[in-house]
């Protein structure tokens, strides 16, 4: 099985960090790890954004769910496209294409739902000044 680790990263008052260029003041993202490795950092699948509620919702159902876009929002920017979602009893699976390179993954279900619990209850207690990115989404067409 693979590991999946989710963590909130949160800037607020004067703090400012650049993605590609594009300057992030007072917010919030979620950081992802699949076996250890920094999903949008270490140029596994490229940098970008974890979209939580379509995380949230593929633990409920089997499907097409956009959980990652680029930093602007716009998943066809940074070539996004759906993770295709099954579950058995036991476990999540993750199948996806980037940059003409095919990934799986397979997720214990209860683990995978931990760290959505864990990743919902910071988000509740984070200041409601800060913005959790992304925060607009465009949908690949």
């Amino acid at each position: 099985m693979d590991t999946l680790f989710l963590n909130l990263k949160a800037y607020s008052g004067d703090d400012q960090i650049e993605f590609e260029r594009i300057p992030f003041k007072n917010f919030s993202y979620i950081n992802i790890h699949i076996n250890g490795a920094d999903v949008l950092k270490d140029n596994f699948l490229g940098n970008g954004f974890l979209i939580f509620e379509e995380l949230k919702k593929s633990y409920l159902n089997k499907g097409k769910y956009l959980i990652f876009t680029s930093i602007s929002g716009i998943a066809d920017d940074s070539g996004w496209n759906y993770v295709n979602v099954e579950s058995t009893e036991n476990s999540i699976k993750w199948f996806l294409e980037r940059e003409d390179t095919q990934y799986q993954y397979e997720f214990e279900q209860n683990k995978y739902l931990e760290e959505i619990i864990k990743i919902d209850n910071l988000l509740m207690n984070l200041d409601k000044t800060i913005t959790i990115e992304p925060s607009l989404i465009i949908f690949p067409e």
